[in-house]
């Protein structure tokens, strides 16, 4: 077990300081983990065409099921395990790794036995058209078989960042996708593997960092340990685990459901290469939101951590700053795509001018009210840190099901094409409104608990 000192790092070290520790490692990471995707639909548009990054469009919402059960499991982890090392019960710490750990894989292949059985059937309900569904189901196949190295990657990653190797978790992240951006032209252009090289590319940069970040778990270099004896999994741990995870699982099928949807209008209203656009719109929106995931997952283990050792004080100052630094960057993402939207665009596919001369008309309309993003997400992550997943879920769902899904299924039948683009700035805007009463309610809780503090700094 580490020193005293190190295991109460979180609860004193200055604010500021925690959250460059914490959130740079996590945006770095993120970042360069993002670069999967636009380095597989680069490739893809480059080397295969439009169709092939049509077919990992539709594939997406299949990734993002996936994505959103490993995150059931992993977040409500990471969440419970920086509780209770704020709560210094370093036992009950561990055996939330060994729990999460036996339940990540488990899900993992149930989820891949699944998808490999009744890929071509699923992709068909997704809205893959006759023409796209063999570049979409030649990739899922390959990214199902190594779904166990995804999964491991992305869970373990989250909570070696509490467990305090953030650098570490960065580092893994980023050989992780160097591995890939040189493998995928490799496969894709050298090989001529077509869009199966981007899939193979992805699992074996996956595998590589799955492998690091179980073995900083196992070999003595880590405080907290991944054991065999915690393996046997107790109803009552996992349960509170999905309990504090259903938020981003929540938003994760919802958002998979969203995309559903969305294929299927987009066939109706504008054909495979409105499809194409969205799959790059998904791409440049990871770019812009994955910093933002980074600060929020670099705010969440400090506010867990106090929140376990009832510190309030620090936990508002923590989710203000967060707040004040995701903001600026946000809007600054906001201005580049509203600046050089056709040069954003033509980095995908510069050839195909039908794509392009779409995808800049898009890009300028769906990030009208980016700015207000980082407020979304930092509020939901903050209820999600201090257990209290009903807020976190409600505003997780909220832009999701409760906005998004009604505008992208009736405004296209008023505005065709444009309606469905439009749907996503206005759902910002609504959830915004709801993220503000949310959290309105829940400081004049917190200052009415500090009321002692005269010199409380915000």
């Amino acid at each position: 077990m580490p020193e005293v000192d190190s295991r109460e790092h979180l609860g004193v070290a200055p604010i500021p300081k925690l959250l460059r520790e914490f959130s740079i490692p996590a945006v770095v990471g993120l970042l360069v983990n993002g670069m999967y995707n636009i380095v597989d639909r680069i490739f893809v548009g480059q080397g295969v065409g439009t169709l092939g990054i049509a077919g990992m469009t539709v594939g997406f919402p299949i990734i993002l099921m996936t994505l959103g059960l490993t995150l059931l499991i992993s977040v409500g982890a990471n969440v419970t395990f920086g509780i209770r090392l704020g709560e210094r019960k370093y036992d009950e710490a561990e055996e939330i790794l060994g729990n999460s750990f036996v339940m990540m894989f488990i899900v993992a292949v149930v989820v891949s036995i699944i998808c490999l059985v009744f890929l071509h059937p699923i992709l068909s309900i997704f809205g893959a058209s006759p023409e796209v569904l063999p570049y979409a189901a030649d990739y899922l196949k390959v990214i199902m078989i190594g779904n166990v190295f995804g999964t491991m990657a992305l869970g373990l990653n989250n909570l070696m960042r509490t467990a305090g190797a953030p650098k570490l978790s960065m580092l893994t992240q980023i050989i992780g996708s160097i591995v890939n951006a040189g493998l995928a032209p490799l496969f894709i252009f050298q090989f001529n593997m077509g869009i199966k090289g981007a899939a193979y590319a992805t699992i074996i940069a996956q595998g590589i960092s799955a492998i690091w970040c179980f073995a900083y778990f196992v070999l003595k270099s880590s405080p907290y340990r991944i054991r065999p004896k915690y393996f046997k999994l107790k109803a009552k741990l996992i349960s509170g685990m999905c309990k504090l995870g259903m938020a981003p699982f929540s938003m994760q099928i919802c958002s998979s459901i969203v995309n559903v949807i969305l294929i299927k209008m987009l066939a109706s209203y504008g054909g495979d290469t409105a499809i194409s656009v969205i799959g790059l719109l998904i791409s440049i929106n990871s770019v812009v939101l994955f910093p933002i995931m980074g600060i929020s997952q670099g705010m969440q283990p400090i506010i867990s951590y106090n929140y376990g050792a009832r510190n309030l004080v620090r936990i508002l100052r923590a989710y203000r700053l967060a707040l004040l630094v995701s903001t600026i960057y946000v809007t600054l993402g906001f201005l580049l795509l509203q600046i050089f939207p056709a040069q954003v665009i033509s980095v995908f596919n510069s050839n195909d001018a039908e794509l392009v001369k779409m995808g800049v008309h898009s890009i300028r309309i769906f990030s009208l009210f980016f700015p207000t993003v980082g407020f979304q997400i930092m509020t939901s992550i903050f209820f999600q840190a201090t257990n209290r997943p009903t807020q976190s879920i409600v505003l997780g769902l909220s832009r999701q099901i409760i906005f998004l899904l009604p505008l992208i299924s009736t405004l296209p039948f008023i505005f065709g094409f444009d309606g469905i683009i439009y749907s996503f700035p206005i759902a910002d805007v609504l959830s915004t409104v709801l993220t503000f009463i949310f959290i309105s309610k829940e400081m004049k809780i917190y200052k009415r608990q500090l009321r002692p503090y005269k010199r409380f700094i915000y």
